[in-house]
């Protein structure tokens, strides 16, 4: 019996992830990414909760705890690169895995490569659904007929898109990530906030109530929907390696 076709639009976190599950529950997932490969950057995740028995029944736990961040403080730093406070973290305690946003991605990328087949420079440009399935078509690869399609390419999803419209102002969701930057040598982890622009990659966009001068008040918007930005007002943080 041919198995049923799964199509993951994005080889981030979610992709790959469902990837490896409907793999094993007899589905042949493929996966599609617009980037050439993997991406690097992001802020650190931490992998707790529910998410622990999924890795280890995943087989990646252990793969996790020696990726582990680790870190055990947070520094803020001024402008001027003066120490305003230092913050203790809990990231060591056994419940909680901290990890990098492109460790985690491509742990999970080696743990569903053998199952799946990846198009990664490309992207989904329609989508067609009748009684029998979806017809995809792609912006490289030649149009092909799935039983199930899964946006999982997050803010400004292109598959969210296609099926329910273009992005709306008032249907957004910011929200902040639940875990810090990479660590230092020393096991702790420094912010840097500089006045107002938007970072690309790992560079957070973000206000912070320990800024010594007096930036203007931030305003936060989600304009345009599934949007997390700040408004040029707001300070940037910046990850320093300064001792």
């Amino acid at each position: 019996m041919k198995k049923p076709e799964a199509l993951m639009i994005g080889a981030g976190i979610a992709g790959p992830a469902l990837t490896y599950w409907l793999s094993r529950n007899d589905y042949r997932p493929t996966v599609v990414e617009h980037a050439r490969r993997l991406r690097s950057g992001g802020s650190a995740i931490a992998v707790k909760g529910p998410a622990i028995p999924v890795a280890d029944r995943m087989g990646v736990l252990p793969q996790l705890r020696g990726l582990a961040t680790r870190n055990r403080s947070l520094t803020l730093l001024d402008p001027d690169g003066r120490r305003i406070l230092r913050l203790p973290l809990s990231s060591d305690k056994a419940s909680t895995v901290e990890v990098t946003r492109a460790d985690l991605s491509e742990v999970l990328h080696r743990s569903a490569q053998t199952e799946a087949e990846f198009l990664f420079d490309d992207t989904v440009t329609a989508l067609d659904q009748d009684g029998s399935g979806v017809v995809v078509t792609f912006r490289r690869s030649a149009p092909r007929r799935f039983d199930l399609v899964v946006g999982a390419d997050g803010m400004h999803s292109t598959g969210r898109r296609l099926v329910f419209g273009p992005e709306r102002d008032d249907d957004a969701d910011c929200a902040e990530p639940d875990a810090g930057p990479p660590p230092l040598a020393d096991h702790s982890a420094r912010d840097l906030d500089l006045p107002g622009r938007e970072g690309p990659g790992p560079t957070t966009a973000r206000t912070s109530p320990f800024t010594s001068r007096p930036w203007p008040t931030p305003t936060p918007t989600c304009g345009g929907g599934h949007r997390n930005s700040w408004r040029r007002s707001s300070t940037t943080r910046l990850r320093s390696s300064t001792p």
